[in-house]
């Protein structure tokens, strides 16, 4: 049986120019911010030319909304990959090179937008992220090589995902002709770091339209075994199993 592990989350006194609260999981601590349009949470380089990154404030009434979709898929990590993530910060929009991003992220922090988006689409975007950083913290327990075998012949990503987000046909939308390759969406074709976090997002949100597209395309089925075997890597009980117990109706 899965771990049942329980998450607090503290509202704290903060400054004017943000508010705050805290989810704390064992020994640990998240800080989540909001009520900023402040781009000095964004590294320097990220708010020079050419990125020239933009920031809106989330409306206080999608604040409790976040805050408790935060505390619940964050409290399915084990305590160890707790441990890398250390920021969240919510936002009504987000933009970098005069285009809007849905979420970044940059070392153990994570930027997110909501503009009354569902509590599942909220959710992909968390575990989107975050995958992105386990990715490159863990990228030596990634099997790179059985990866790329799965790739139909002749394929190569097409860029970095930064252009991905500028391109009209990018989205995360579920295309049958696609699944039967191997991609879960028209994003997925841009990266391998966006090819991975297409099949995190779902398996980490419960996502049950992903796991009925698995039994039908045997390409996603060899590409999810792997993504299963990274993170069974981070954490042993991290096994199809538990992820199977995350499925939602």
């Amino acid at each position: 049986m899965k771990k049942i592990y329980f998450i607090s989350l503290f509202m704290l006194l903060a400054p004017a120019c943000f508010s705050q609260a805290k989810i704390r999981k064992a020994c640990s601590s998240i800080h989540v911010y909001w009520q900023t349009a402040n781009t000095e949470i964004f590294p320097k380089h990220w708010r020079q030319l050419p990125v020239n990154a933009y920031v809106s404030v989330l409306p206080d009434s999608l604040v409790e909304k976040n805050l408790e979709i935060l505390a619940v898929e964050l409290d399915k990590y084990p305590p160890r990959l707790f441990r890398k993530l250390n920021k969240v910060y919510l936002v009504d929009s987000l933009a970098f090179f005069n285009k809007a991003f849905g979420g970044t992220y940059f070392r153990k922090k994570i930027y997110y937008t909501d503009r009354s988006f569902s509590r599942d689409e909220i959710a992909g975007k968390i575990h989107h992220e975050f995958s992105s950083i386990l990715l490159k913290r863990y990228r030596h327990k990634f099997d790179l090589k059985e990866w790329k075998k799965l790739l139909p012949p002749g394929f190569h990503y097409k860029s970095k995902g930064v252009d991905a987000l500028m391109t009209p046909d990018a989205n995360l939308n579920f295309v049958d002709s696609l699944n039967a390759l191997g991609f879960l969406n028209p994003y997925s074709l841009y990266h391998l770091e966006e090819d991975f976090n297409s099949f995190a997002q779902h398996i980490w949100s419960g996502d049950p339209e992903f796991w009925q597209r698995l039994e039908v395309y045997p390409a996603l089925q060899s590409k999810f075994e792997l993504v299963i075997a990274f993170y069974q890597k981070l954490a042993p009980e991290l096994n199809e199993e538990f992820f199977r117990e995350l499925i939602h109706e």
